[in-house]
C-alpha cells in the first residue's frame, strides 16, 4: 500500500459587493449649496465601514447640519447610506426670531476642525440648557493641546459672529462658568446655578 496523501478540501469564497464612498470635497460642496430637505447618498453596499466620507458625514450630523438615515439599496443585500440637508441650523431658532440675522454668519460646516469642535461643545450646552464646558474640559473634548487653545478658538467663534460672550458681573465667582449665546441657535448656555 502506498503512502495516502492528506487532501484537505478548500473553501469557496466569493466576494460579496462592495461598498462604495462619495469624495469628501464633493460631500462638502454639496452640503454648502443644499437646500433644506435635500439628500445626497454618501455611501453604498452592505455594511458602513470607517472610510473618510462616513466620518465625514457624522461630523456633519453631530454639527447639527444633516440628519443621517438608510434605505435598502437597488441592489441585492446592500443599502444606500444618505445624508439629508437640515435648514441651516436656524430651524432651531426660537419662534418669533428672524432666521435672515443668521444668513450673514458662516456656515459651521465650513469651520476648521478646531473650531467646528468647540462650536460644536458649547451649541450643544446652549440647545440642552447646561452651563458651558470650562476651558480645561473644552480643551479635552475637542482634543486640543491646552485651555490656551480653546480660550483663543473661543475668541474665534466670538469674532466671526457664531458666539457672544457675556460678560460675568463684578459678584460672580471666579470659578463661575462662562457664558455665551449661539447666534445661530438663539440659545444661551446657562450661567450660575442658583
Amino acid at each position: 500500500m502506498g503512502a495516502g496523501v492528506a487532501h484537505a478540501d478548500t473553501a469557496g469564497f466569493r466576494i460579496g459587493p462592495l461598498t462604495t464612498y462619495a469624495d469628501c470635497a464633493a460631500m462638502t460642496d454639496w452640503a454648502n449649496r443644499a437646500q433644506p430637505g435635500d439628500e445626497m447618498i454618501y455611501a453604498t453596499g452592505p455594511v458602513l465601514g470607517d472610510h473618510a466620507a462616513a466620518r465625514s458625514a457624522r461630523s456633519m450630523a453631530e454639527r447639527g447640519l444633516v440628519e443621517l438615515f438608510q434605505r435598502r439599496s437597488g441592489r441585492a443585500n446592500c443599502f444606500d447610506y444618505c445624508a439629508r440637508r437640515l435648514r441651516p441650523t436656524a430651524s432651531l431658532l426660537e419662534d418669533g426670531e428672524n432666521p435672515s440675522s443668521a444668513t450673514s454668519l458662516p456656515d459651521p460646516l465650513t469651520l476648521p476642525l478646531d473650531e467646528a469642535r468647540v462650536y460644536q461643545c458649547v451649541a450643544q450646552a446652549a440647545h440642552a440648557g447646561e452651563a458651558c464646558p470650562s476651558l480645561a474640559r473644552l480643551a479635552t473634548r475637542c482634543h486640543l493641546e491646552s485651555r490656551f487653545r480653546a480660550k483663543y478658538l473661543l475668541g474665534r467663534l466670538c469674532e466671526l459672529g457664531l458666539l457672544t460672550k457675556h460678560d460675568r458681573s463684578a459678584d460672580a465667582r471666579r470659578d463661575a462658568p462662562m457664558v455665551f449665546t449661539v447666534a445661530l441657535l438663539a440659545k444661551t448656555t446657562r450661567g450660575e446655578t442658583g
